[in-house]
């Protein structure tokens, strides 16, 4: 993937905002087994 570094950086940033990822060791990490999401997508009017 060629993604620019600071897009990144900003849905790093974002992602731990919410919780979604954690800093550990490594990096970044996932603090779950499992992520289930649920949407429904309509077409616009």
């Amino acid at each position: 993937m060629r993604r620019d570094f600071k897009n990144v950086h900003g849905d790093v940033q974002a992602l731990l905002e919410i919780g979604l990822i954690e800093k550990c060791n490594e990096g970044v990490c996932v603090p779950f087994d499992e992520i289930r999401t649920r949407f429904v997508m309509r077409k616009a009017a």
